[in-house]
């Protein structure tokens, strides 16, 4: 028996790992549109909303006219010619035939093309919307709101318009009930304006009122009175009191009272009832 002979198999190397190539460096990303973004969206889509519903103005300015033009066509198809008279043939003097009065057949009745006839309940409820857009939108002019066109602002200045836009548009759906509010939103500025000019007078006649009180005390003062050479000059009041001195009493600027500005009721807030 032939002895066995071993032999060496050899083992093939693995092949090279090839690296994997790198993609392109990753930018980081961003944290997301910044704040300026955010607001020029916000915008945009303000100023999408006013184009839709100049659209929708125009659309229901047709639908209207075609109504006024259809129901006119129908009132003239309503006016058919004239039913034909009723005429009765003479039977001849020979015959048996009895007069048969012929009755005139009136003529087919004609249907009016009716343009609200064919409107399903959808179509009606987008006109009807479509109503309510309208008149939100002649609304919303009525207040003429500021325009923004874009240009380079200051960031608060981009979102103080947004937020008035906001509340406009909120004030445009308030009901009956909440009229209130929307009367104080649109007699803000008048009010702002009106406070400071009711503001600025009274203080003009307070100091008034001090200054000729001051003038009358010093009027009143000898010379010769005070020991030590020392005045004996007081200080006026707060609140001088209407004296009558050979001239009338200064009229109230806020109720044409007669009292002194300073004495109103009006100015203290209270209410002339209750008190």
């Amino acid at each position: 028996m032939s002895p066995r002979r071993y032999t060496r198999r050899s083992v093939l190397a693995p092949p090279p790992e090839v690296p994997e190539q790198a993609g392109p460096p990753q930018v980081p990303g961003s944290s997301g549109p910044s704040k300026v973004q955010e607001l020029r969206a916000q915008v945009t889509a303000l100023a999408d909303m006013v184009r839709r519903q100049e659209s929708v103005f125009k659309q229901l300015q047709g639908l209207t006219e075609r109504q006024m033009a259809a129901a006119a066509a129908t009132a003239t198809e309503g006016r058919g010619p004239p039913a034909p008279s009723t005429r009765v043939p003479r039977a001849a003097k020979d015959d048996d035939i009895a007069a048969v009065q012929v009755a005139a057949r009136p003529p087919p009745a004609s249907v009016p093309r009716a343009a609200s006839g064919s409107m399903t309940l959808d179509a009606a409820a987008e006109a009807a919307e479509r109503e309510r857009a309208l008149a939100a939108l002649m609304m919303f002019r009525k207040f003429d709101p500021p325009i923004f066109n874009g240009e380079k602002v200051e960031p608060w200045m981009v979102e103080s318009w947004v937020d008035l836009m906001e509340t406009l548009f909120d004030d445009l759906y308030t009901l009956e009930k909440d009229k209130v509010h929307l009367a104080t939103h649109c007699l803000e500025r008048t009010a702002k304006v009106l406070d400071r000019a009711l503001w600025a007078e009274y203080s003009n006649a307070y100091f008034r009122e001090e200054r000729e009180a001051s003038e009358r005390e010093k009027r009143k003062k000898r010379p010769g009175d005070g020991s030590g050479g020392q005045s004996n000059f007081k200080k006026p009041p707060k609140h001088p009191q209407a004296r009558s001195e050979g001239r009338e009493v200064q009229r109230c600027i806020f109720c044409s009272g007669d009292h002194l500005v300073t004495q109103c009721e009006r100015c203290h807030g209270r209410c002339y009832e209750c008190g």
